[in-house]
């Protein structure tokens, strides 16, 4: 039998390898970072991740150590829609500017925004991160606000469906989410590829934070959720008017799937 090397006194060579090897290298530039660590979301917290997650959820994740993430207020940093199976089918759906051959397929898909656009990838990529929370829609989604901070002017519904959905909430005091789901995956595919909003500017479209990405393609549901921009600051000098990953915790959607209730 093996003996346990628990409370054995290592030799400095050990010691002096282990380090060795939580040191991380990156070429541009050239830093070396020691981090002993790893993402603190486990394999086991994917696994029931993707057993619970269902399309139409938002999900929001954050890191212990970028630096953008301790630039963002709030908890989470970073905000994505989980779209469930794509294939190549729903290329249709894609701007004509992506390629079939460059269009992403898989069994379970999440789309968001980050530094280089509007992009799919899988949900076991996504979850590579140290804090995850999925949120969900009440079925059927109830009306919660009159004027919602989601508003987009008529201009910017492109699909006469969306707009039709929109008209029939604000007659209706509740509509089924899973009637309305379809039309809001439609709108998230067509914006793959839409540049990244460093800006932050959440009265024009033509490029999207990952927040203003999830809000315009729920612009329809609007009065469904709690939800407005605010103020906050990111910066020493930067305080936009943004819709921060933490509001959607607050928003009236229901938590499903939270890390910090999660042994580590």
């Amino acid at each position: 039998m093996q003996k346990s090397t628990k409370g054995r006194k290592r030799a400095w060579w050990e010691v002096a390898l282990t380090l060795f090897g939580d040191i991380k290298v990156f070429p541009h530039p050239m830093f070396m970072v020691y981090d002993p660590g790893s993402y603190r979301i486990k394999g086991r917290h994917a696994r029931e991740i993707i057993e619970v997650v269902e399309p139409g959820d938002i999900l929001l994740r954050s890191y212990d150590r970028y630096l953008d993430g301790r630039c963002i207020p709030g908890q989470f940093s970073h905000a994505g829609l989980y779209l469930g199976e794509l294939t190549s089918d729903d290329s249709r759906f894609a701007p004509d500017e992506v390629e079939k051959s460059d269009f992403p397929t898989g069994s379970q898909m999440v789309i968001h925004a980050m530094a280089d656009g509007v992009f799919a990838e899988d949900v076991l990529n996504f979850c590579r991160c140290d804090e995850l929370a999925v949120l969900r829609f009440s079925d059927p989604v109830t009306r919660c606000r009159e004027n919602s901070g989601l508003y987009v002017e008529r201009s910017r519904y492109e699909d006469p469906d969306e707009w039709e959905l929109k008209m029939r909430f604000e007659r209706e005091d509740h509509i089924a989410f899973h009637d309305a789901w379809p039309i809001v995956r439609r709108v998230a595919l067509a914006q793959l590829g839409r540049p990244y909003d460093f800006y932050f500017d959440f009265h024009g479209t033509e490029k999207m934070s990952c927040t203003e990405f999830v809000c315009f393609c729920l612009k329809a549901l609007g009065c469904g959720i709690d939800i407005a921009p605010a103020q906050s600051r990111m910066m020493v000098f930067f305080k936009p008017t943004i819709i921060a990953p933490d509001a959607f915790l607050t928003s009236g959607l229901k938590q499903v799937w939270t890390s910090t209730s999660q042994s580590a």
